[in-house]
């Protein structure tokens, strides 16, 4: 189980991991949401404090759910944060494909671009782990989604030409800086001479998010002291390149004070990328100002995107070397759970690729180069394994049952059989796992241990179900051996053991989750 914090409630269920929260990921936010509401509404005599890290939870979800809603019923087709943003992303890529018809005879594209939008599970662990340094730090709650505009991250992959890298190291960061100054031109970050005015300006403006605010008054300058204060993990050094300088623009006031720069300062593990978070205007508005009673309205409620520029080596490094975010921050997520899964935005390759070829023309208005994955897709980016090798069925095929199915089978709670024969596809319910210790089970503890030997399984555990990881389709539980002596005991009282063992396997007490941690 995930640990409790001391600011934590037993009426309000907050680890996502739970076999409660089993529906698509919307459905698990507003049943939290609901779940604090409630609290909150029947306990107007809570201390302060309570109220206030619940209303900030609050708040927290719900602009998770403004920014992760699809068009629906209560959406239009076109004014759901989701929809503005990769609008405007697939305006920046756009603009940026232009280095792609600068450098024709690249094997690859100069520019690429993807996004994604974090999973509840991922998203929630971060908002509880802000709200203890929130607490620690005394700072006011009512601030806290000002620390969660990462929520929606666009990425933006540098391929530096071959021409640019045979000029050497520094040549190759200049050019990921040049990319970047070029990017902000477009959203009109600084003034554009008159010679110089684009035919492709972006047309919705861009607030962008100071470095430093009220609650971090000073990370700027720690990003650029982080390398003499703290240095690096061991190895680093070895494997990343930083730059001896960067261009002189960088410097202007306007642009270093919106930029975190962690390609000239990078992280202890070598992470290194610029960062850079904006607001578009067109979303300004997207969060309702009205709350439920008893919810304490946030100070913010502008929803960010947050973009990444990187080197094509430097990306491969956060997302495969030491600086991987999953062996660094996630190591549970590469165990499988339904709310674990982001939602991942990619190009759509046959556009990429036409556009790389066209060096007269910009992409149509018309074309939307970046399209939303769907749950097999992000499933197979997220945890390297097929949709259908892991749940045995095509997604085309998945989507045509009901919802409760569905819903059952990433829950692994149900799973799909196939008869090749008859052609006919059946959805039934995975064999429930008999969970009990030696000491809940007493004096069946050797029919215990002669069933353990029997099956031959080396995963021995007490309490605690056994978490398939991805590849693993061990389903069941079992219990830990017993180190103590055999009972010698009459054949009508093993008969009687053997009777009361039936019935447990078939009663099955079942846990919590197959995946909760471990």
């Amino acid at each position: 189980m995930a640990k409790k914090e001391i600011w934590e409630v037993p009426e309000i269920n907050l680890d996502l991991r739970d076999k409660k929260y089993k529906g698509k990921d919307i459905d698990a936010i507003i049943e939290l949401k609901n779940s604090i509401e409630k609290y909150l509404t029947q306990n107007p005599n809570i201390d302060e404090k309570t109220r206030q890290v619940y209303s900030s939870i609050y708040n927290a979800l719900n602009y998770y759910y403004i920014i992760r809603n699809e068009p629906s019923q209560e959406f239009s087709s076109t004014d759901t944060f989701l929809n503005y943003a990769i609008s405007e992303i697939n305006n920046d890529y756009m603009y940026l494909s232009k280095y792609n018809r600068m450098f024709p005879d690249e094997d690859q594209p100069i520019i690429e671009i993807c996004a994604r939008i974090k999973s509840p599970i991922s998203f929630l662990n971060k908002v509880k782990g802000k709200i203890n340094d929130f607490l620690k730090e005394g700072n006011d709650l009512g601030y806290l989604n000002d620390s969660l505009r990462d929520l929606f991250g666009a990425q933006i992959i540098v391929n530096v030409p071959k021409s640019i890298k045979e000029q050497g190291e520094d040549a190759e960061t200049d050019f990921l800086y040049k990319v970047y100054l070029d990017f902000l031109k477009y959203h009109q970050v600084s003034p554009i001479p008159e010679n110089e005015k684009l035919k492709h300006l972006q047309k919705h403006k861009y607030n962008f998010l100071p470095v430093n605010d009220h609650i971090h008054p000073n990370r700027l300058e720690k990003i650029k002291s982080r390398i003499a204060e703290e240095g690096f993990d061991e190895g680093v050094l070895n494997e990343i390149k930083i730059p001896q300088s960067r261009p002189p623009e960088m410097e202007q006031d306007e642009i270093n004070s919106i930029t975190r720069d962690y390609v000239k300062s990078p992280k202890r593990s070598g992470y290194q990328s610029l960062h850079v978070y904006a607001y578009p205007e067109s979303t300004i508005n997207l969060i309702p100002g009205e709350l439920p009673p008893g919810i304490i309205p946030p100070k913010n409620s502008k929803c960010a995107i947050e973009y990444h520029f990187y080197t094509k080596d430097q990306f491969n490094y956060q997302a495969y070397g030491k600086a991987s975010h999953k062996n660094l921050y996630k190591p549970h997520e590469k165990t499988y759970h339904r709310l674990a899964v982001p939602l991942f935005i990619t190009l759509n390759n046959q556009n990429q690729k036409s556009n790389t070829n066209n060096e007269n023309s910009m992409i149509p208005d018309s074309i939307q180069p970046l399209k939303r994955n769907n749950f097999a897709d992000c499933f197979k980016r997220f945890y390297g394994i097929s949709f259908k090798d892991f749940f045995g069925v095509d997604f085309s095929v998945f989507n045509t049952f009901k919802e409760n199915f569905q819903n059952d089978i990433l829950a692994l709670e149900s799973k799909v059989v196939t008869d090749e024969k008859l052609k006919t596809t059946t959805v039934v319910p995975y064999d429930k796992p008999f969970v009990a210790s030696i000491d809940e089970l007493k004096t069946s503890k050797d029919i215990i241990e002669n069933y353990i030997n029997v099956r031959n399984d080396k995963s021995l555990i007490e309490r605690t179900p056994v978490k398939p990881p991805i590849g693993n389709r061990a389903f069941y539980v079992i219990v830990k051996k017993a180190n103590s002596k055999k009972l010698d005991l009459p054949s009508s009282q093993i008969k009687s053991l053997i009777g009361s063992l039936n019935y447990l396997l078939k009663k099955l007490r079942t846990p919590n989750d197959y995946s909760q941690d471990r």
